[in-house]
């Protein structure tokens, strides 16, 4: 049984601040990732686009970071924002079964997850949405979520409240996205989507074997063609060698020629000591002093740059980072 974070009950959420329901949430994340036996995920409320309830991304170094969308935690019910959390926390789940195949349920699960970690999930623009929602580490996320999120209001906290209303709201969106599906993908729509997943994994597979194929073959023409034989190679130097040089054409050289030379060089020198001149002229003026020897430099150094601060520093370095894998969940 899920413990009793007494911020999640509904009772007392909507009387905490936005800090404190984040914390909240990492305290159930915390408890998840201790009862799967896995590494915890930061979890962050953040601004995400209106049709997107979260996400889950894992770095290079398999670090989590879960995020849920600022406004499901502002709203007064926790209902969404801890189902969110269920959902997202799932994904973190399923890459922490492919880093250890030996917990696998079943060679089934295993494959379907390993093929979503290593290029074949679907991102919810790619197809269509039903192949997105119920492709399968999206399906198992989302009966993972429902049933979690039941587990701990109606069994933890039995909240006879607001929950009944909000699970009826919730059975009705599944019940709609499942006629969708049907309607999009036929009658064994679960079976399709996979079948999208495998295809896109085979893709990518057949893809980079071609491109390493190709490379291979590049490089064998290279050598074909740029390694002559030892004797062909002193045959080619011996014609170089015997061939007479071809005397150098010096009429041009004419005394006038030179001195002609010798004033566009003058010249060339005056223009660049007036241009020195003039930037010294023009520092002086906007009082300010260069410090070498490209001026167009120093004007770039000496402009007042503008720098990101707060919250749109902070989504700036959120967009730098790079995440080897990324599952969203959108509405």
């Amino acid at each position: 049984m899920i413990p009793n974070i007494p911020n999640l009950r509904q009772e007392n959420w909507s009387g905490i601040t936005l800090l404190e329901r984040e914390s909240a949430l990492q305290a159930l994340a915390n408890y998840l990732a201790r009862e799967e036996g896995r590494p915890r995920c930061s979890v962050h409320a953040v601004l995400m686009e209106e049709n997107t309830r979260g996400s889950y991304s894992h770095d290079a170094a398999g670090i989590g970071n879960i995020k849920i969308n600022r406004d499901l935690v502002n709203r007064d019910q926790p209902y969404q924002a801890v189902e969110t959390l269920f959902h997202e926390n799932r994904h973190a789940y399923q890459f922490h079964i492919t880093q250890h195949p030996e917990l696998a349920e079943s060679e089934k699960q295993l494959q379907d997850w390993q093929m979503s970690e290593e290029g074949g999930y679907i991102q919810p623009e790619e197809l269509n949405l039903s192949t997105y929602r119920f492709q399968p580490t999206e399906a198992d996320a989302n009966r993972a979520a429902r049933d979690r999120t039941d587990e701990l209001y109606e069994d933890t906290f039995q909240d006879q409240g607001q929950y009944p209303a909000y699970k009826v709201e919730k059975e009705q969106q599944i019940a709609d996205a499942e006629e969708l599906a049907e309607f999009e993908l036929g009658e064994n729509y679960e079976e399709e989507a996979r079948q999208a997943v495998q295809s896109k994994y085979q893709a990518m597979i057949d893809m980079e074997q071609d491109v390493t194929h190709n490379q291979a073959a590049e490089m064998q023409t290279g050598f074909e063609e740029v390694e002559p034989s030892v004797g062909e190679a002193e045959e080619e130097l011996s014609d170089i060698y015997q061939q007479d040089p071809v005397p150098a054409d010096k009429s041009h050289f004419t005394p006038e020629a030179l001195e002609a030379m010798q004033n566009a060089d003058r010249k060339l020198a005056e223009e660049e000591a007036e241009m020195d001149v003039k930037l010294a002229e023009f520092y002086e003026e906007k009082g300010k002093k260069p410090v070498g020897d490209n001026p167009i430099e120093e004007v770039a150094q000496q402009m007042d740059t503008p720098t990101a601060t707060g919250s749109a520093g902070e989504e700036d370095e959120e967009k730098s980072q790079d995440y080897d894998h990324y599952s969203g969940y959108g509405m």
